[in-house]
């Protein structure tokens, strides 16, 4: 095995333990010539390790070339989230690239994850032209890849990204999905092409794709995109003298929600704020941009955040407010909370609840 510090790699929790001491001392070797960087004392353990963060920076050659693996965690540091893999990962599929982007359809989530996206491609040097656009011009401006938005569309209660996977993976053209949660559709990942890499935005959808894709090199472990949007824009820099309003209740009224939350009433203040605005594959960046400024905005409002909604307790998070935090209907919010959340709350902000029965008892007069 040959590499020096100028490629990339992230080790896997799927290396056998003898590969991984092997791959350990060659680490060693390369870090004795570093003059910062903790030393390695740990054996294979400390390649999945946060505390490490020098070895996201290692790059590791082998013989196949650049292999990626799955990204350790996230650093405590969210100044620093996607510094790393996922920032190196982007560079080298993206920039000075002819990249075409579709927007994944969904709700103002969806348009936050839009808004992240857009932010990291920028601080990338990342350019990206929307997919309708793409297609029109080409072949005269050739694709060199085609990026489907982040999200959780990938999943049995929709198709828009099965379907998009389906038309565009046969071209030939790498097609990236960025950062998402997958259940489901066994019959299209069983038969995904090598020109397909998905990003998986928590560990349960990284390690059911890693059973089901056939080329499991594709598959990776990346955060949410949300987690990377710029919210100063949205919020003041100084508070208006009135109080707001202390508790937002922000709870799910579609097809997500859990079955442990059938018969408890929900306050009626209730806001399903996600659902007041949208985005599709057509709707334009000044459309989008407004559902994400009406969504942080309403959010920054309030104090403590009460939701069931993965990006209402995304943005209440960064917004640095209280949240309480339950999950959907297939464990997405968990999974992310577990993945990315609970790793970055050093302060203790966000609790995640199995028991419904202290949202009933916000109801009682």
């Amino acid at each position: 095995m040959q590499f020096d510090k100028n490629s990339f790699f992230i080790l896997s929790d799927t290396f056998s333990l003898p590969t991984l001491q092997k791959i350990v001392t060659k680490i060693k070797r390369t870090l004795s010539s570093c003059s910062h960087g903790p030393p390695i004392n740990s054996g294979a353990k400390v390649l999945l390790s946060s505390y490490y963060p020098i070895l996201l920076t290692l790059a590791l050659t082998l013989c196949s070339g650049c292999v990626y693996g799955e990204a350790p965690a996230i650093s405590s540091d969210l100044s620093s989230l996607g510094n790393k893999f996922l920032d190196q990962f982007l560079i080298n599929h993206l920039k000075n690239k002819n990249v075409a982007f579709f927007q994944n359809t969904g709700n103002a989530g969806d348009a936050l994850i839009w808004y992240g996206t857009l932010c990291l491609f920028k601080k990338l040097g990342i350019s990206c032209t929307p997919y309708s656009v793409a297609i029109k011009n080409h072949p005269s401006i050739p694709i060199d890849v085609i990026v489907y938005s982040g999200g959780g569309n990938l999943v049995p209660y929709y198709h828009h990204c099965f379907q998009f996977l389906q038309d565009v993976m046969g071209r030939g053209i790498p097609v990236i999905v960025l950062p998402h949660t997958i259940q489901g559709h066994q019959s299209l990942l069983s038969q995904l092409r090598p020109n397909v890499t998905l990003l998986c935005r928590e560990k349960m959808s990284y390690h059911y794709c890693k059973k089901i894709v056939p080329y499991k090199e594709n598959v990776f472990l990346a955060c949410d995109l949300a987690f990377f949007a710029d919210l100063t824009p949205f919020t003041p820099s100084k508070k208006e003298e009135e109080a707001p309003p202390k508790n937002l209740f922000a709870f799910r009224l579609d097809c997500e929600i859990n079955k442990l939350r059938e018969g408890i009433p929900l306050p009626s203040t209730n806001q399903d704020i996600s659902s007041y605005g949208s985005l599709t594959d057509t709707t334009s960046d000044d459309e989008n941009f407004a559902v994400v400024e009406r969504f942080i905005k309403t959010i920054d409002a309030y104090d403590v955040v009460w939701t069931d909604r993965l990006h209402v307790g995304i943005a209440a998070f960064l917004l640095g407010k209280k949240v309480h935090l339950f999950d959907n209907s297939y464990g997405k919010t968990r999974a992310v909370f577990a993945s990315t959340i609970k790793p970055l709350d050093h302060h203790h902000r966000v609790i995640f609840h199995d028991d419904w029965k202290i949202v009933a008892q916000m109801t009682k007069p």
